[in-house]
């Protein structure tokens, strides 16, 4: 009925790590939602909704190389990327150097790259 919320816990693999950069400026979280699209497509919505699936399937069964595309994002990294200059040059970054995936921490401006 859309009152309560739902969750469970998702272990981590063994030996993954948490890398995160976080800059020393702070955004307001108002600030980046004001920056969202009000309404979200359809295909938006499936892309997040997919990513959010495989991010589990690849904790829930150690595949980290499926990261990659599990912290691609539809919804909100493509609109608070100009407030965050740093979001896509870092990610890129991680990717690079070895990371499994890497995103924007909520609304940021912290970027956690995942390893191991």
């Amino acid at each position: 009925n859309g009152k309560r919320w739902w969750s469970d816990r998702v272990t981590l693999p063994h030996g993954m790590m948490c890398v995160v950069f976080a800059p020393d400026h702070v955004t307001e979280t108002s600030e980046a939602r004001e920056l969202l699209k009000k309404k979200v497509s359809v295909s938006d919505a499936v892309f997040n909704c997919g990513r959010v699936g495989l991010l589990v399937a690849a904790f829930a069964t150690n595949n980290l190389s499926w990261l990659r595309t599990a912290t691609e994002d539809a919804l909100h990294q493509p609109q608070r990327a100009p407030l965050h200059k740093h979001l896509k040059p870092l990610i890129q970054a991680a990717l690079d150097s070895g990371a499994h995936g890497a995103c924007l921490s909520g609304a940021g401006p912290a970027v956690i790259a995942f390893t191991g």
